[in-house]
């Protein structure tokens, strides 16, 4: 287990490396933007201070390295080197991660089960986008975060949330009618289609298990039918044991619990 102190020690050393090589006043500006979306990490001029917060930490590092990479044209091999957390984690993940996409078939559903939250699948999204799939994520999570944490940007986003804006990808969590036609439109419309609905858990909170299960099998009739695909992330301490039963039978299920 990686301790915040040597989270932090390993950030700051990266950052004091990287204004050293690059443009420093460009690195800086990407820092901003990033701590932006990391309400919980201070900076004060001389470091990064996580305040004992480890995950949080690690979360940022992420964000910054891809954020770098994108704008800076900095190799991953830089960030590994610092960030040995990762390196670990890569080395664990990438295999079984290529072995699942490999098997993933355009005109099917897959319910992907995992704890906490969806980093996996969303791993798994952002390679489909790599292998020429057009995106469309209906998500609980912000846009702009799916972009910097997890490198989604090349796609469509729907934003599930009942705060009221006048943003035009906002979908309010008690229309589900207006998810069903989006995600069919999209479909309809695209040769090769990955479509990623996130926030299950949220959606039954406010619909009920009836209105989500019937949503689910609605989608995936029509995705068989299709060249796309569908991915449901699910925690499965989450939900109901007879709703995941229902979803286990009528969609593929790929398992990282």
């Amino acid at each position: 287990m990686v301790s915040s102190d040597e989270v932090e020690a390993s950030i700051n050393a990266m950052y004091a490396e990287l204004v050293e090589i690059q443009d420093p006043n460009l690195v800086r500006r990407i820092l901003t933007e990033v701590l932006a979306d990391s309400p919980l990490i201070a900076f004060d001029g001389d470091g990064v201070r996580l305040d004992g917060d480890a995950d949080e930490g690690m979360v940022f590092a992420r964000a910054f390295a891809r954020r770098c990479t994108e704008l800076l044209g900095t190799p991953n091999d830089f960030f590994r080197r610092h960030f040995t957390w990762e390196e670990d984690t890569f080395k664990q993940e990438l295999p079984e991660l290529d072995a699942i996409i490999e098997g993933i078939r355009p005109g099917r559903s897959y319910l992907v089960k995992e704890f906490g939250k969806s980093r996996r699948t969303y791993e798994i999204f952002r390679r489909l986008m790599d292998k020429a799939f057009s995106g469309l994520c209906v998500s609980r999570t912000k846009p702009a975060i799916l972009e910097s944490e997890y490198g989604l940007g090349q796609m469509e986003s729907r934003w599930l949330t009942d705060i009221y804006l006048t943003e035009n990808n906002l979908i309010n969590p008690t229309n589900v009618a207006q998810i069903n036609i989006i995600v069919k439109d999209f479909i309809k419309h695209r040769r090769r289609g990955a479509v990623m609905l996130e926030g299950i858990e949220y959606l039954i909170y406010y619909n009920g298990n009836d209105s989500i299960i019937k949503l689910l099998f609605s989608l995936n009739e029509n995705i068989m039918v299709s060249e796309s695909l569908l991915m449901v992330p699910v925690d499965p301490k989450s939900i109901d044991p007879k709703t995941l039963y229902l979803l286990e039978k009528d969609l593929e299920v790929v398992d990282f619990t």
